[in-house]
């Protein structure tokens, strides 16, 4: 289990709208802040509405490239 709160000097993050794996700047930051370069922010949630309704197939695009 990925434990998703913040720590005592960091800010909890939700990111909204992080765009397509691997070319949205959404996306980048998130990386950023997964991979520990942002010691100050913690991402706690994603919240992706194009991959949850018109572009929930999109993905598979992105699979396909990979």
């Amino acid at each position: 289990m990925v434990n998703a709160a913040a720590g005592p000097k960091q800010a909890e993050v939700v990111l909204v709208g992080c765009g397509a794996p691997n070319r949205g700047m959404g996306w980048y930051h998130a990386e950023q802040m997964l991979r520990g370069d942002v010691p100050s922010a913690k991402l706690c949630y994603i919240v992706e509405p194009w991959f949850l309704g018109a572009g929930k197939f999109t993905f598979l695009d992105y699979v396909a490239l990979t």
